[in-house]
């Protein structure tokens, strides 16, 4: 270590460590000699065959991307629209929804009075129904699951085309350096759209979750109270509200992958290579 007047040494030796003040001079040069190449010991060159596999990863990342970017982005645009434009569950009105299947207020007392008494629904006389024993069953309502059944296989697609992309991207980003960074600024800024979309799409599948949740709630209200029908008409809104969140969700499906391919398209030379001439750089 430099200490300015001289060198300082630390050894270890049998009283412990302790260091001393090396000077400047013939010997000092020879210690400070000694001290780094000790220090060029643990610098080690980069294994080549690692660093091989690396750039072959990076190879795959770029042709993966461009395929996105090329064909499977426009593509996607084209199939989201046409499920808004001809599936019957994203066309039809929310008042053709299927109604939620609820069973009879009569049907709903008398079970839970069975159940609180621990007859059977349909047994001997006598024999005690089981603890838990399910005697009542509301379903989901068929077409919103199936509509969220679509969007969430294509929500997981979305996620895993742009992480892709945005990898690729990040990837082509330079060493820092002073001046001609405009294509930097190009990557970073198509970097933070990719991740604003791929955010909504966490958002969208987590509402997914909340709404099951949610319709979960009603239902056991439903069957704790069946003389209160405001419980049964929520279950209904909860239906007609989910469905048309799933239609705003395919037109920010069809809207993310339109404008995320055009911001791509446009900037594919920057985010290929941002910097020129004696300023291009790789992160290798």
């Amino acid at each position: 270590l430099d200490l300015g007047g001289g060198w300082l040494e630390c050894r270890e030796g049998e009283e412990g460590r302790k260091g001393r003040v090396l000077g400047k001079g013939k010997g000092g040069r020879r210690e400070e000699a000694r001290l780094r190449m000790d220090v060029d010991e643990f610098v080690h060159d980069a294994d080549p065959e690692l660093m091989k596999k690396v750039g072959e990863l990076r190879k795959e990342f770029a042709v993966k991307a461009q395929k996105i970017v090329h064909t499977v982005m426009p593509s996607k645009v084209l199939a989201m629209e046409e499920l808004l434009q001809t599936d019957k569950l994203f066309t039809q009105s929310v008042d053709d929804l299927v109604k939620p299947e609820i069973p009879a207020m009569k049907q709903l007392a008398a079970s839970r009075k069975r159940a609180a008494s621990g007859e059977p629904a349909g047994g001997p006389p006598g024999k005690k129904a089981r603890v838990g024993e399910e005697i009542v069953s509301i379903p989901c309502n068929p077409a919103v699951q199936a509509m969220l059944r679509k969007l969430k296989k294509e929500l997981l697609e979305l996620i895993e085309n742009l992480n892709t992309v945005k990898i690729w991207i990040q990837l082509n980003i330079p060493r820092i350096e002073d001046g001609n960074n405009f294509g930097v600024g190009v990557q970073e800024e198509t970097v933070s759209e990719l991740g604003r979309a791929e955010d909504n799409a966490f958002s969208m599948l987590e509402s997914i979750t909340k709404y099951y949740v949610a319709r979960a709630k009603l239902v056991s209200k439903v069957t704790k109270y069946p003389e209160i029908v405001d419980y049964q008409q929520s279950i209904q809104e909860l239906d007609e509200k989910e469905a048309i969140n799933m239609r705003l969700c395919a037109i920010d499906l069809r809207n993310n992958y339109a404008i995320l391919h055009d911001i791509v398209i446009k900037n594919l030379e920057k985010l290929k290579t941002p910097r020129t001439s004696s300023h291009m750089a790789s992160l290798f």
